[in-house]
C-alpha cells in the first residue's frame, strides 16, 4: 500500500479497490446484513488503443467500463456501476470521435449478474470494430477471467470477464494485441454477486427480470426454478 522506489505502484488502484471486499468480509462475521457482495467494476478494466487514423494523425484514447455493485440485504445490485472508486463509463460517441473504431455492440449482459435473494447488478457486453487501415495496438488490462465475484450469503457468483478478437479464444488474462482493419474486440464485463439464497427471491421480481431481459428465461429456470417465456426478440 506504501511502495517505495524502485517499487511499482503504477495499478496501485487495483490493491485499492479489492479492499472492501476484504473489509466486508471481515465486518460480515458481525453485521452480514450491512455489507454488500463482492462487486464487477473491480479490479478496473481499462483498454488503450493507441495507432493512427487513415489520414496519418496520430490517435490514443482510453476507454472506460465495468461491470457494477454487488446486491446488498436490501437491494440488488446496481448494474455497470463503479464501486468504490467514482470512474464514469466512457461515452461511445466520445471513443468514435478519438479513435478510428465503432461500437457495433453496448448493451447490459444477460444472466450476468449473480442469483440470489437479491440479485447481482450486471455487466456489459461491448464490441468494438477496427475502421484503421494502420493496426492498432489495443492494450486490455482486466481480470477475474476465470470465476466472478463471489455471491454472499448463500447467492450466486457473478459472470467471469470474457475478452476475445473476433471469433478467437477468450483471454487467459491482460495482455497487448494488435487489431487489423474490421477486426472485432469483444469485453464482456463482470457481473456482481447475489446476496441470499435464490429461492427466497420473490416470483414477481424474477419475472420483472425476465421481461426487462436481465435475464434470460432459461436463466430462470437454472436459478429460481422459475418458468417465465420473457419477450419476444421482435419486442422493443
Amino acid at each position: 500500500m506504501n511502495a517505495l522506489f524502485p517499487g511499482a505502484c503504477m495499478w496501485r488502484t487495483d490493491v485499492a479497490m479489492c479492499l472492501p471486499e476484504v473489509v466486508f468480509e471481515a465486518i460480515g462475521v458481525a453485521l452480514p446484513e450491512r455489507v454488500m457482495a463482492p462487486s464487477g467494476s473491480y479490479p478496473l478494466w481499462l483498454t488503450i488503443l493507441a495507432g493512427q487514423t487513415d489520414s496519418g494523425e496520430p490517435s490514443v484514447a482510453h476507454f472506460n467500463d465495468s461491470g457494477g455493485q454487488g446486491a446488498m440485504a436490501t437491494r440488488d445490485g446496481h448494474s455497470t456501476t463503479v464501486f468504490p472508486g467514482t470512474i464514469t463509463n466512457t461515452p461511445v460517441e466520445m471513443m468514435e470521435t478519438k479513435a478510428p473504431v465503432v461500437f457495433e455492440r453496448k448493451a447490459l449482459r444477460p444472466d450476468s449478474g449473480g442469483a440470489g435473494t437479491h440479485r447481482g447488478g450486471l455487466g456489459q457486453d461491448v464490441i468494438i470494430r477496427s475502421l484503421a487501415r494502420a493496426p492498432i495496438a489495443a492494450t486490455i488490462v482486466g481480470g477475474r477471467y476465470r470465476k466472478g465475484p463471489n455471491g454472499y450469503a448463500g447467492g450466486s457468483s457473478g459472470a467471469p470477464g470474457v475478452i476475445c478478437v473476433n471469433d478467437g479464444h477468450p483471454f487467459p488474462r491482460a495482455r497487448q494485441i494488435l487489431l487489423e482493419f474490421s477486426d472485432c474486440l469483444s469485453l464482456q464485463y463482470l457481473g456482481d454477486g447475489g446476496y441470499g439464497t435464490s429461492d427466497s427471491r420473490d416470483a414477481e421480481r424474477v419475472g420483472r427480470d425476465v421481461n426487462q431481459g436481465l435475464v434470460s428465461a432459461e436463466g430462470a429456470r437454472d436459478c429460481y426454478g422459475a418458468d417465465h417465456g420473457g419477450r419476444n426478440s421482435d419486442d422493443t
